[in-house]
C-alpha cells in the first residue's frame, strides 16, 4: 500500500470511529460496484436511473471511491474538503439519509479495500463488472477471492448482478458462492436488442430494449436496468430513459465530430481489459478508416510482454496508430505493429491537425490513454 493510500485509510478509520454509533444505526443500503473496468460507468448509470425513479441516492461525482469516500458517502456526504472548518463540521454533524442507496466502487485489481469494507459495512447489492482474465497487478485467485467474499456477505433480501459475457464470473461462482442467498440478474445483447433476464427463487422476468438506446454503455445500463427491476420500477423505463445520462469526465465516450467522423475516447486510465474493450468497440463501428491514439498501460506489474502483444494483435487492424509513452514500450509494440508512430504531449496540437485532415464521415478515431498523458486536451482540440 502506498503512503498516500495508507494516509487515506487512517483518516477514514478515524472518521468511522468518531461516527461509529451513527454509521451503525443508519438505514442506508450499499450498492457496491466491483471489477477491473466499467465500475464508474455502471455506478453512475445506476445512480442516474434510481434518482430518475425517485429514490434517494448518494453517489460521489468523482471516480474510484477509496475508503474515505466510502465513509463520507455513508454519512450522506458526496463531496467536501477536510482542510476547511466547514468540511470538518459536516463530517461531525452529517447523518446518513433515511432509506438511501449509497453507490460506491470497491475492488480495483490493485486495491485491497474489500476486506476493509466488510469489517465495517455490508453490501445490499453487488455489481460485478468486466473482470480480468489475465494477471497484470496481482494473482487472479486473490482478486476473485475478494469478490467472492463480497458476494457472500449479501443479505437474504439483497442481490447480485453480473454479465453472462464475463468469463471470470464462473471462476468466482466455483469458489463456493451460496447461490440460495440472493437473486441473479443477467443481461446479453443480441439481434439488435438488449435481452435482460432476472432470476430469483425459480421465477424469471424478461425485458428487452433497443440496443441503439444503450450503446456504448451496454453493461452499465444493464446494471441500472437490473437494479430498477429489483426496485420494481421497470415500467418507468422507456426508449429514451437514459437520454440525459452523461459519463464522468474523461471516461468512455462516443460522439460525432463536426466533420461527421466518430470519436471514441477514454483518457482516464489505460489497463489491459479496458484498453481491449475500447479498441474493439471502435473497430466494430462501420468505417473505411480506423485511427487509434494509445499510450503505455498503467499500472502493469505482471505479464508485460503478454499484455502488449495482446494489445498489438488488436492495434494491427487499425489503419494508423499513434503511441504516447516510453521508447521501450513503443519499440516493444513496433515489433508486432511496424506501422505504429510515436508522438507526445508537446505534439498534441500538430497531431490534432493530422487527425482532422485524415478524418471524414467514414472515419472512426479512438483515443485510449492513461490519465498521466493528459490526452483529454487532444480530445478538446478535436471537439472544437
Amino acid at each position: 500500500m502506498s503512503i498516500r493510500n495508507f494516509c487515506i485509510r487512517i483518516i477514514a478509520d478515524c472518521i468511522y470511529l468518531i461516527r461509529y454509533r451513527t454509521l451503525n444505526t443508519g438505514n442506508v443500503r450499499f450498492l457496491v460496484f466491483t471489477g477491473t473496468s466499467g465500475k464508474t460507468l455502471a455506478r453512475t448509470a445506476t445512480a442516474y436511473a434510481l434518482r430518475k425513479a425517485g429514490f434517494r441516492v448518494i453517489s460521489p461525482p468523482y471516480g474510484y471511491t477509496n475508503e474515505l469516500g466510502v465513509v463520507l458517502a455513508a454519512l450522506g456526504v458526496e463531496t467536501l474538503s477536510l482542510l476547511s472548518l466547514e468540511g470538518i463540521q459536516r463530517v461531525i454533524q452529517s447523518n446518513p439519509p433515511s432509506d438511501a442507496y449509497v453507490c460506491i466502487e470497491l475492488g480495483a485489481d490493485w486495491r485491497l479495500d474489500i476486506p476493509w469494507f466488510l469489517k465495517r459495512f455490508k453490501p445490499y447489492g453487488v455489481f460485478i463488472t468486466n473482470t480480468s482474465i489475465q494477471e497484470w497487478t496481482r494473482p487472479l485467485e486473490n482478486i476473485w477471492s475478494d469478490k467472492q467474499r463480497l458476494v457472500r456477505h449479501i443479505p437474504q433480501d439483497g442481490f447480485l448482478c453480473w454479465s453472462k459475457q464475463n468469463e471470470s464470473v464462473e471462476k468466482i461462482r466455483t469458489m463456493g458462492v451460496p447461490e440460495h442467498k440472493y437473486c441473479t440478474l443477467d443481461f446479453t445483447v443480441s439481434a439488435g436488442k438488449m435481452e435482460f433476464l432476472y432470476e430469483s427463487q425459480n421465477a424469471k422476468y424478461h425485458f428487452s430494449s433497443p440496443s441503439s438506446a444503450l450503446t456504448p454503455y451496454t453493461e452499465a445500463f444493464g446494471c441500472a436496468i437490473a437494479c430498477m427491476e429489483i426496485m420494481k420500477k421497470i415500467p418507468l423505463l422507456s426508449k429514451d430513459f437514459f437520454a440525459g445520462y452523461q459519463a464522468s469526465k474523461n471516461r468512455f465516450s462516443y460522439q460525432t465530430l463536426t466533420g461527421g467522423s466518430v470519436l471514441v475516447s477514454d483518457t482516464y486510465k489505460s489497463v489491459p481489459q479496458c484498453s481491449k474493450y475500447v479498441l474493439e468497440f471502435a473497430l466494430a463501428l462501420p468505417a473505411k478508416k480506423h485511427i487509434a491514439v494509445v499510450s503505455a498501460m498503467h499500472p502493469l506489474w505482471m505479464n508485460k510482454t503478454i499484455h502488449y502483444r495482446n494489445l498489438s494483435s488488436t492495434l494491427k487492424h487499425f489503419d494508423k496508430i499513434y503511441f504516447i509513452g516510453p521508447h521501450q514500450i513503443y519499440n516493444l509494440i513496433k515489433r508486432y505493429v511496424p506501422k505504429i508512430e510515436r508522438t507526445d504531449e508537446v505534439s498534441f496540437k500538430d497531431l490534432a491537425v493530422v487527425l482532422q485532415e485524415n478524418a471524414s464521415t467514414e472515419t472512426v478515431l479512438v483515443i485510449k490513454t492513461a490519465g498521466r498523458y493528459h490526452a483529454e486536451s487532444l480530445v478538446e482540440m478535436l471537439l472544437v
